[in-house]
């Protein structure tokens, strides 16, 4: 560790390594003020190219176990190294579909006292189209999803909050279920526990979801754009498979990005069917 203010952690496998180092790396170092913030990659069967690539540009990986889904795990990691460190204030980002287009920094001394994150125009309760319960009992998912109706998705993505809080964060998570297997378990959970004990909502162009969003963008040399002409700070090509992912050969230069049509049409399809079932639930 080292003696800056904030750290960034990420996670990644062996699968996601190559976008990891080759995108999400070189788009956070080239926008990104990390004067203050180290960069912790939690390290989940990384190659050792991928480990000499990050520790050449200067960022920490921390050889964590897998146990589990690396998405709760990585809750659990952060936690473990929050309670040997310092830090005032942490952020946990995907680093396997996201690129960085503009600084960031200042999210971490802005409403220091609170969660920070983006919440999509979706129903919170979408999570049970995608995951399974089983992490969970009964009980627990129920009340989850009972209390969530209603409620916009936050994307646990690409969250800022005090360390501390961090930590109450995956407390809370032991409490209420020992199960690490599932993916999105974590996700679940914290749009349970932030919209419980509260957030602040960041804008859309700080984790800019290009499955969800209707705001208008373009892409101009492999640079995405608001329809105000502005770069959009942080885009997140979420989707999981390829075929799922709203823009092809995503990544970071010139070279990449292109929107793509059959897959947004097949998607919103799918939205509109999950909102009927959804309401009539």
């Amino acid at each position: 560790m080292t003696n800056r203010k904030h750290v960034i952690f990420t996670l990644s496998d062996e699968r996601c390594g190559d976008f990891l180092i080759q995108h999400w790396m070189p788009s956070l170092l080239d926008n990104v003020d990390l004067t203050d913030i180290d960069v912790i990659v939690l390290d989940y069967g990384l190659l050792d190219r991928h480990r000499r690539a990050i520790q050449s540009a200067g960022l920490m990986c921390d050889q964590s176990i897998l146990d589990g889904n690396i998405g709760t795990l990585s809750l659990r990691d952060a936690d473990r190294i929050l309670a040997q460190s310092s830090y005032d204030q942490a952020a946990v980002i995907d680093g396997g579909d996201i690129i960085f287009q503009a600084d960031i920094s200042h999210l971490f001394e802005t409403d220091k006292e609170s969660f920070r994150a983006v919440c999509e125009d979706i129903d919170a309760t979408m999570h049970r189209f995608i995951m399974s319960s089983s992490d969970f009992s009964t009980e627990e998912w129920n009340e989850m999803m009972g209390f969530l109706k209603g409620k916009p998705l936050i994307n646990g993505s690409n969250v800022f909050g005090p360390a501390n809080k961090y930590r109450e964060l995956w407390s809370a998570y032991r409490e209420f279920s020992s199960g690490i297997q599932e993916y999105a378990s974590e996700q679940l959970f914290t749009n349970y526990y932030l919209h419980r004990y509260g957030f602040k909502s960041l804008p859309a162009k700080y984790n800019f979801v290009l499955a969800s969003t209707k705001d208008t963008y373009c892409i101009k040399n492999g640079v995405f754009y608001d329809v105000e002409g502005d770069i959009i700070p942080v885009v997140h090509n979420v989707g999981g498979k390829e075929a799922n992912r709203y823009v092809k050969n995503f990544g970071y230069g010139k070279e990449f990005n292109k929107k793509k049509i059959l897959t947004p049409i097949f998607r919103h399809s799918l939205g509109f069917v999950a909102k009927c079932l959804n309401r009539f639930s």
